[in-house]
């Protein structure tokens, strides 16, 4: 079986031999193996699908995140502004919405006329034509709860959910579309296989469970509905703690939820296993970016004894890996798995 039919049955809460591997995002990792700046990716979709293409093709990640290191451009897209940088994706400068009163008035029709937002939806369509055979290809944003925050800011967000919930509410859902919409000429075009999204601003370092539950939980179920309608599988991420919410984000109808490094994978597994498909999880920095190919082989097994033989589960780093990580190390993480 090849990378994709592995990661394919994994999701379905199967048991693939061998265990299935992939990277979480990997698009600024991807552009810098490439030796890529963002302000000549931005404007050349086959520059985005061979720098995605060629970065696969040398370490055979089971899925692939089209849009990985652009998760803000939508947010431009929307009013707010991006700096770029010598090293790395493209900071976020301002906001797109200033009033909460005044959230009925974000045109998501910029969305889709957004001329990098195009440049992505053609380079997915390049990758999947490229690798759709043998790598589950997925679009990627922020999900709805950190896609408000990026629109709003994300302090005066946390102070709004207590000082004006209704507004809050307001702003998630216009967030929850533009989500939607972001994703949906991918599914149109058919150039993915699922979507990715990424969801920092939902961790347990930063809200309550009360307040996941409350304000992020519902928006994530009404997009993963949606998508399941459509016939597209959810993958997740969030970063930091999120041991008293597994059981929200199943809830939600998420496929496959790829834990932080700081999570328990024992424990996660105990409270998930045959809900949703769990990847997970060694440490991005510590490990993958700091540590030797040895290492990257001893964290790797750890996880993959963890696991064990229950089905749905999934090699990965525990979030996003930084650009400058070895590629022998990320060749020793997929391969530690393929080889177990």
């Amino acid at each position: 079986m090849n990378p994709k039919a592995l990661f394919q049955e994994a999701l379905e809460l199967g048991t693939p031999k061998p265990t299935p591997a992939s990277l979480w995002g990997g698009g600024a990792w991807a552009f810098a193996l490439a030796g890529a700046s963002y302000r000549d990716l931005v404007a050349s979709p086959d520059l985005v699908a061979q720098a995605i293409t060629s970065a696969n093709e040398k370490v055979s990640s089971a899925v692939v995140f089209v849009g990985s290191g652009f998760t803000n451009f939508p947010i431009a897209a929307l009013g707010a502004s991006l700096e770029f940088k010598e090293k790395g994706a493209p900071a976020l400068v301002g906001q797109a919405v200033a009033d909460l009163a005044q959230v009925d008035q974000l045109d998501l029709g910029r969305l889709d006329a957004d001329q990098a937002l195009q440049t992505l939806q053609r380079a997915a369509a390049l990758v999947k034509e490229a690798i759709g055979a043998t790598a589950y290809v997925t679009s990627i944003s922020w999900a709805p709860f950190t896609f408000a925050g990026r629109l709003y800011g994300m302090d005066r967000l946390m102070t709004a959910l207590v000082d004006d919930p209704k507004g809050v509410e307001a702003l998630l859902e216009r967030a929850a579309e533009a989500v939607f919409r972001y994703h949906l000429p991918y599914l149109e075009a058919g150039s993915v296989d699922g979507v990715a999204m990424a969801d920092p601003m939902a961790s347990g370092d930063v809200i309550s469970r009360r307040h996941f539950q409350q304000f992020a939980q519902p928006y994530l179920a009404k997009v993963t509905q949606r998508f399941a309608e459509c016939g597209c599988p959810v993958l997740l991420h969030i970063c930091g703690r999120t041991d008293d919410r597994l059981d929200l984000i199943a809830d939600a109808g998420v496929k496959g939820f790829f834990l932080d490094h700081r999570v328990d994978l024992a424990k996660a597994l105990e409270v998930v296993r045959g809900r949703m498909c769990i990847g997970g999880n060694v440490d991005p920095v510590d490990v993958l970016a700091r540590g030797t190919v040895d290492d990257v082989v001893q964290a790797a097994r750890a996880c993959l004894e963890t696991a064990g033989d229950g089905g749905g589960y999934v090699l990965t780093p525990g979030c996003d890996i930084p650009p400058d990580v070895p590629l022998a190390n990320v060749q020793a993480l997929i391969r530690t798995a393929i080889g177990a």
